[in-house]
């Protein structure tokens, strides 16, 4: 009889994200933490509002300035395994330079728009691995020469986003002509360019849905009159509607917060197609001609002639359907989060055996077992490179990355 599998050794994790708001916005941090709480790992939030709570785990509130000495004595009384900073802000970059500075292997998440250019070159250095959320913010990286990143995208759930969920009720209730439903998903704000849906809601052949609310509502209600303004979805309600689309329509030439990333991924998993403007974001996320269509940002024409191009017959948007819902099954949330912590015990087993050499340069900083001197000019005290970045890095300097 085989023996069971030992268990995998738990780990640490200390968390630090610069806003925290389970159920809205992004869910990239609510989900990890769930993930590492149902696989029995151990792990801590910092941020700067939140529940007391997590999944189980506590959450440390800290306020906007200084962050420095309150970072610094969770560390410590912690003593995490990893440091997984979401965003980097400034509590995150802060957060890099101190857990750098106690030799705790850092793991910095730039996000899928990198918005603002890459962080500062001392973080960027600080940190043991860059993730990025799309090939277009990865290459940015490697070409501001950071070698130590990798790719890891916003994620989807499979199950509660499903073709399944598709109601003809509902579809009728909204189009009883049987037109075809092109819905958008966002808040309805100006720079969210839903007036690009203008002539779109004047064809016949369609009908327009809008989820969301903001404070151009009343503006495109009076340009968007025969549209459907549903307000804000949440839970099944917007897994219906997402399913009972026949596309989803997103026009914002800029991803904001992620709203293409997460809009985009719960129709595909939706087996909804999706039509985007041409952007890094958008050409991660659709795969075009397969399981959607990307236009050129702002213009209103190329947007209607790919909507056009995907519904002209049922046969073709059926096929586009099943493409759409296939093109995001190795994004599921578990899948992402389980190669993410085998990425932090990639580190761990990384830091630990550095840890057998002596891992201090003589100007008292810790150091990264990769070359020969360190980075600030002195030589260390075997072949090892300083972690701390060139410029010197103490209690207040940690404060104002």
């Amino acid at each position: 009889m085989s023996q069971p599998e030992p268990m995998r050794d738990r780990l640490r994790v200390l968390v630090v994200s610069e806003t925290f708001e389970p159920g809205t916005g992004d869910a990239t941090v609510p989900r990890l933490l769930a993930h590492l709480a149902a696989e029995g790992h151990d792990a801590r939030l910092v941020t700067h509002d939140g529940p007391a709570t997590y999944a189980g785990f506590p959450v440390r509130r800290v306020g906007s300035w200084p962050a420095g000495s309150r970072l610094r004595s969770t560390l410590r009384r912690f003593g995490p395994d990893v440091l997984h900073v979401a965003g980097p802000g400034r509590l995150g970059r802060r957060a890099v330079l101190v857990a750098a500075r106690l030799g705790v292997p850092v793991v910095l998440d730039v996000g899928p728009t990198g918005e603002g250019g890459p962080p500062p070159p001392r973080v960027l250095e600080a940190a043991d691995r860059v993730l990025a959320g799309s090939t277009a913010v990865l290459r940015d990286l490697q070409a501001h020469g950071v070698e130590r990143s990798s790719l890891w995208p916003c994620g989807v759930d499979l199950t509660a986003f499903h073709p399944s969920r598709r109601s003809e009720p509902w579809r009728a209730a909204l189009a009883a002509d049987g037109r075809r439903l092109l819905g958008h998903v966002g808040p309805l704000e100006r720079d969210e360019e839903v007036d690009l849906l203008t002539g779109l809601d004047a064809d016949d052949r369609y009908r327009l849905v809008l989820v969301g609310s903001g404070p151009d509502e009343t503006r495109l209600r009076r340009l968007l009159p025969r549209a459907h303004f549903l307000g804000d979805l949440r839970g099944e309600a917007l897994a219906t509607a997402y399913a009972s689309l026949d596309l989803l329509v997103h026009t914002a030439r800029r991803e904001t917060c992620g709203r293409l990333t997460r809009a985009g991924l719960e129709a595909l998993a939706s087996g909804v197609p999706v039509v985007a403007p041409r952007n890094g974001v958008a050409e991660d996320l659709v795969d075009e001609g397969t399981a959607g269509l990307l236009f050129e940002p702002g213009d209103a024409a190329d947007l209607e002639a790919c909507v056009a191009r995907l519904v002209h017959d049922d046969l073709a948007l059926r096929r586009t359907a099943l493409e759409a819902r296939r093109s995001v099954r190795h994004r599921s949330w578990r899948a992402l989060d389980e190669a993410l912590v085998e990425t932090y015990r990639e580190l761990v087993t990384t830091s630990s055996a550095s840890s057998t050499v002596s891992t201090r340069c003589t100007c008292g900083s810790m150091a990264r077992p990769d070359a020969s001197a360190c980075s600030s000019g002195q030589a260390g005290s075997s072949s090892v490179q300083c972690r701390r970045p060139t410029s010197t890095i103490g209690a207040t300097d940690a404060s104002s990355a």
